[in-house]
């Protein structure tokens, strides 16, 4: 659907707004740039795979000739959407009908799909009126690199071996980023793990016949806070290696090019029905959870999400 034609309508409070896909990297850069604004700590090479993708639709409402609104919406190949960013950036914008606009024409465009979204918990009656039902909270956690486990990880990493994400089989990718997350998507896969400018790791064992976990690190748009999504791993100890590797090499890169005086910081996503991801994170590694989200879905789940692999994906919405 990119680069469909543009869409017309009345606000509840008279004025016309114009719905149309972005289509100049200065319009893409605005779900960037809003995202920030709103402390999110998005992720730019993440929004950059966003983009690329064409099924992707990345909306902007303008009033005027002036952008009020944006809506990323994430279209997968199992008939499943999920959206986010979704922002009103202007206190000012806020309250005139331009969200509901954009958010009703956009679950207009996908009638039949299964539709999620993560939200902040003083949101979550105004997606309860679109139909959309809760169904599990996401933590987001934070912390520095664990030092005093460091010893520890080394023992525990010879027990497997580390390797590009390259190397690994997109179909295996694929399917196991299904499996979790219930999104079948090979274009962001391949863009994800397959591209080499990418940190994207798996960690096999030490026969190499089984991969055991597979995580990618990217910088945020805050200096030096790195995000680790996703990050899936078939046992508590997997994740723990493989965390504690993809870190240690953020430091020792760190150490060679970058300024000492910025302070490194790292964050994922973890989700409710995951104990073992939230005592490792937040038990075991010692970090903090900084913000709290409600997953909600239209139409259903699209799968059972496998409570064994952690899981972290980056997602916000305001306006």
């Amino acid at each position: 659907m990119a680069g469909s034609p543009e869409f017309t309508t009345t606000t509840t409070k008279g004025d016309i707004l114009t719905i149309r896909d972005a289509c100049t990297p200065e319009e893409h850069d605005i779900f960037l740039q809003w995202s920030d604004a709103c402390q999110w700590d998005p992720c730019p090479s993440d929004y950059a795979i966003y983009g690329q993708i064409p099924t992707n639709r990345m909306l902007l409402g303008f009033v005027q000739g002036r952008i009020v609104a944006c809506l990323a919406v994430h279209v997968f190949e199992n008939r499943v959407v999920f959206f986010g960013p979704y922002i009103v950036l202007n206190p000012m914008d806020r309250g005139k009908g331009y969200g509901h606009c954009m958010l009703q024409y956009m679950l207009d465009q996908f009638p039949d799909y299964d539709i999620g979204c993560d939200t902040e918990l003083d949101r979550i009656e105004y997606y309860h009126r679109y139909g959309m039902e809760t169904y599990y909270t996401v933590y987001c956690v934070r912390g520095d690199l664990p030092t005093p486990l460091m010893s520890q990880a080394a023992r525990h990493l010879s027990e497997y071996q580390l390797v590009s994400a390259t190397e690994i089989s997109l179909d295996f990718i694929v399917n196991m980023d299904y499996e979790v997350t219930g999104f079948r998507r090979t274009d962001f896969c391949q863009k994800k793990f397959h591209d080499p400018s990418q940190s994207a790791f798996a960690l096999c064992s030490a026969d190499q016949k089984e991969i055991l976990g597979l995580a990618c690190i990217a910088p945020t748009i805050s200096p030096g806070l790195y995000l680790i999504s996703p990050l899936y791993a078939k046992s508590p100890r997997v994740a723990r290696a493989l965390a504690l590797e993809l870190m240690q090499r953020v430091v020792d890169q760190h150490n060679v090019t970058s300024d000492m005086n910025t302070y490194l910081n790292f964050t994922l996503y973890c989700q409710e029905t995951n104990p073992d991801a939230l005592d490792l994170f937040l038990n075991v590694f010692g970090w903090k959870s900084v913000g709290v989200y409600k997953r909600l879905w239209k139409g259903g789940i699209p799968t059972a999400q496998y409570p064994q692999r952690l899981y972290g994906y980056n997602n916000s919405e305001c306006g």
